[in-house]
C-alpha cells in the first residue's frame, strides 16, 4: 500500500512538473513570435499573457489583443483571447473568445462582433507532421453590428470539419446558423415588406473538400495545399417564401479551374425574382426578359413555382443553365 502511495504521489509530481514546464515553453514560444514579427507584415500586439488551467489543460489568456494588418488595412481589438490545450497533448487545442465586443476596422467601415461562447478548435494529430484531423468552430447567440445598428444576429453557429478515414487528404464539413437575423439595414437594402418573417428558418451546408496532398505543418514552410474536388451534399437555405437547395459535384484541377455541376432548386422563385427586382439587383428594362427565361425554364420541369436548373462549369466558362454568366472563379488558396 505504502509503494502504491508513493507511485502516486511521484506521478502526480511528475504531472505537475511537465505541466509547468509545457505551459511555460507555450509561453516562451510566443513571445518570441511577438518579438520576431516583421515589421512589413500584420503586427500582433498583447498587453499581458496570463497563464492558467493547471491541472487538465494550459491555458494562455492574451489580454489587451489588437491585430492590424497595415496592406490590407484591417485591424481587429479585443479584451483577451485564451489559448487552451489538453495538458497530455497540445495540438488539441482551442482558441476562447471573449464575451465583450470585438471591434473591427476595414477600408469599408467599422463595426463590431460579439460572441456568447464563442470559440474554435483545431485538432492535429501526434506525430512529425502534426496531420489536421478537424477544426470546429461554436458560438451562442452572436451579434455583428454597425455604427447605425445590427447587422445581423443569430442565436447559435456551428463548423465542424473533420479528416475522411479513406482520403488523408479529404475533409467532410457541415456548417449551420440558427435563427439568422437580418438587420434593419440589410432589410432596408433588400426592399422586405414588414410582413417579411425576421428570421431564416434554415441555413445550413454539408459536404467534402480534398486537397492535393495532406494538411500539415508543411503547408507553414511553403505553397499551401490545393483543393482538388469539392461536393456539396445539401445546401439549404430557407427564409420566409424563399426555399432554396443545392448539391453537386465540382472537379478543381491545377490552376484552380472547376469543372462540374451544382443543382439548385428554388421553391416560390417569382417571390426570389421580385425581391430581386424591388432591390434594385437586376437591370432596368431586364425584368421582363429575365421573368420568361426563368418561367420558361421553370416550366420544362414542370412546375412553373419551382425552378430547378444546373450552375454548370465548363471549360472555364461558368453557365445557369443555358443562360452564359462569364469566366469561372478560381478555387486556389495564395
Amino acid at each position: 500500500m505504502l509503494r502504491l502511495l508513493w507511485t502516486i504521489v511521484f506521478l502526480g509530481i511528475l504531472w505537475c512538473g511537465w505541466w509547468a514546464v509545457a505551459t511555460l515553453a507555450a509561453e516562451r514560444a510566443l513571445e518570441r513570435a511577438l518579438q520576431s514579427q516583421q515589421p512589413d507584415g500584420p503586427r500582433v500586439k498583447i498587453g499581458r499573457i496570463l497563464t492558467a488551467g493547471f491541472p487538465a489543460t494550459m491555458d494562455l489568456k492574451m489580454v489587451d489583443l489588437d491585430l492590424t494588418d497595415e496592406d490590407s488595412g484591417v485591424a481587429v481589438a479585443m479584451d483577451s483571447l485564451t489559448l487552451s490545450a489538453p495538458t497530455y497533448w497540445p495540438g488539441y487545442l482551442t482558441a476562447r473568445l471573449p464575451r465583450t465586443p470585438i471591434e473591427v476596422s476595414a477600408p469599408m467601415g467599422q463595426g463590431t462582433a460579439q460572441f456568447a461562447d464563442g470559440s474554435a478548435g483545431i485538432r492535429l494529430q501526434p506525430g512529425i507532421d502534426l496531420e489536421l484531423q478537424g477544426l470546429t468552430a461554436a458560438a451562442a447567440a452572436w451579434q455583428v453590428s454597425l455604427p447605425d445598428g445590427p447587422l445581423l444576429t443569430a442565436q447559435d453557429l456551428r463548423l465542424v470539419v473533420d479528416r475522411e478515414d479513406a482520403t488523408p487528404a479529404g475533409y467532410t464539413f457541415e456548417a449551420s446558423v440558427r435563427d439568422l437575423v437580418p438587420g434593419v439595414l440589410v432589410r432596408d437594402s433588400l426592399a422586405l415588406p414588414d410582413s417579411w418573417p425576421r428570421a431564416f428558418s434554415a441555413l445550413t451546408a454539408r459536404g467534402g473538400v480534398a486537397f492535393d496532398r495532406p494538411l500539415d505543418r508543411g503547408a507553414l514552410y511553403g505553397p499551401p495545399p490545393q483543393p482538388r474536388r469539392l461536393t456539396i451534399t445539401d445546401l439549404a437555405l430557407v427564409w420566409g417564401d424563399i426555399d432554396l437547395r443545392g448539391s453537386g459535384d465540382l472537379q478543381i484541377n491545377a490552376v484552380g479551374i472547376p469543372e462540374g455541376s451544382i443543382t439548385l432548386i428554388a421553391r416560390n422563385w417569382p417571390v426570389l425574382l421580385r425581391l430581386a427586382m424591388d432591390a434594385g439587383m437586376v437591370p432596368p428594362g431586364m425584368d421582363v426578359q429575365a421573368r420568361s427565361i426563368l418561367q420558361a425554364l421553370a416550366s420544362m420541369r414542370g412546375d412553373p413555382e419551382t425552378l430547378d436548373i444546373e450552375l454548370s462549369f465548363d471549360e472555364g466558362q461558368m453557365s445557369l443553365g443555358p443562360i452564359r454568366l462569364g469566366p469561372a472563379p478560381r478555387l486556389a488558396f495564395r
